[in-house]
Order: structure tokens, then C-alpha cells, then sequence
């Protein structure tokens, strides 16, 4: 995650700082206002910011958040109470996806945003190392899928496979279970397909929440307080 923003123009002092993990994106995404307590599953949300990061504006140091909102360009997170409200979302290609697949309610997965299917609620992601499904140009080698698995979303593996090639206009491969590979594959937004952990009491599937990061964290800028 952080080499493909890195690439993409972001800042290497934002990357470095921020897109290792799950928790630096949760402080990222969030001004230092959201994180998770792991052992017990519980969201922590503060109404200020735990950490007074500061921008240079033209000598002077600044808050960062308040920086990004003078500038309209203020990071974004979706979280997962939002999503479940089955609103309207404005998700965009290269957003940034927290995942939760195990342990108790908090994310544990990066993924980016390919495509947003608002009518049918599909969120396209690229997986930098997962267990999805992944193109046929890549040189995966593809196995016969067994019609009877089902995914962790209350989903049919081979449904998923024969719709998300229809969706990317591309002809894909499924490697088989485990990570370590480039994939891409799909969430449905909606609630029978977010399975929460206290669901299940193991393996699961939800987004925990969607990232935008500030335009400005595209601009090589002096940071104090990351």
C-alpha cells in the first residue's frame, strides 16, 4: 500500500508514517480520532484528536485538520455503521479499504478501491496480498472451483467469479486459497453480506471503513507531529 501511493505522488513522509498497518491508516484516515482496542472489539472514537500534527503554511505551523478544511481538502472515512445504513456512499477508484476477516471487530486487511457500483452496492477492490481472485493476464495459474464453497459474505465462489468478470471486462483466474498475490475481487455492501465477527465467533467478512486520503498529502509539505 504505501509503494503504490508512494508511486502515485503521495507524500513518503505521509506513507511512511501512516500506510504500514491498519492502525496508522484508522489515525490517518481520522485525525488521530479513531482506533480499535483489539482484545476487547471495541471501536475507540474521540470527539478531538489525540495527536496535534501541524502543517507548515508559509512559515507558520498549523493544526493539520483544520489546515485540510480551510483548503476544502479534508481526508474522509467511512465507517462501517455508515455503511450499514445503506445510504448513499461517495466512494471513488483509489480509495482506501479497511478490511476485517478475523479477530474480534477491528480490520486487519488493506485493499484499494478499483470501482463503486452504487445500484447494486459492489465495491471492486485490488488486493495487494490476498486470496482473491486475479487476472488471467498476470500469469496465475487458475484451479476448477468447487460450485458448493461458499466465501465468508454469505456468497457462492463460483457467483462471485463468473460476475466479477463481467463487471471488469476482463477474463480472471482463481488461484486457489491463501495470500501472496495480486488479486482483485468484490464486497457487497449490504447487510446479509458484512458479517461481523460477533456473528460468527471466527472468520468473517465487512468493511470496516473507507479512506480518502487529503489531496494536500499529495504535495511534498513540512509536518511536525506525525
Amino acid at each position: 500500500m504505501a509503494n503504490i501511493c508512494k508511486q502515485a505522488g503521495c507524500d513518503p513522509k505521509i506513507t511512511s508514517n501512516y500506510f504500514g498497518g491498519t492502525y496508522g491508516l484508522m489515525a490517518y484516515g481520522s485525525y488521530y480520532k479513531i482506533s480499535h482496542d483489539s482484545t476487547m472489539g471495541n471501536l475507540i472514537q474521540t470527539e478531538k484528536s489525540t495527536k496535534n500534527t501541524q502543517i507548515n503554511d508559509n512559515g507558520n505551523f498549523v493544526n493539520l485538520e483544520d489546515y485540510h478544511l480551510q483548503k476544502n481538502s479534508k481526508r474522509k472515512m467511512i465507517l462501517f455503521s455508515e455503511i450499514m445504513q445503506q445510504s448513499p456512499l461517495d466512494i471513488l477508484p483509489g480509495d482506501i479499504i479497511l478490511f476485517d476477516h478475523s479477530g474480534k471487530n477491528g480490520p486487519d486487511h488493506i485493499q484499494i478501491v478499483y470501482k463503486w457500483i452504487e445500484a447494486e452496492r459492489i465495491l471492486v477492490f485490488i488486493d495487494g496480498n490476498g486470496g482473491s481472485f486475479a487476472l488471467e493476464s498476470s500469469g496465475n495459474k487458475g484451479i476448477a472451483i468447487d460450485s458448493t464453497k461458499r466465501n465468508s459474505d454469505n456468497t457462492l465462489l463460483i457467483d462471485k467469479f463468473n460476475k466479477l468478470s463481467t463487471l471488469i471486462g476482463q477474463q480472471i483466474v482463481y488461484p486457489g486459497p491463501g495470500a501472496g498475490r495480486v488479486g482483485i475481487g468484490y464486497h457487497i455492501l449490504k447487510p446479509e453480506n458484512q458479517i461481523s465477527y460477533d456473528q460468527t465467533n471466527g472468520e468473517h467478512a465487512r468493511v470496516w471503513a473507507i479512506i480518502r486520503p487529503s489531496e494536500i498529502d499529495f504535495e511534498k509539505r513540512e509536518y511536525k507531529n506525525l
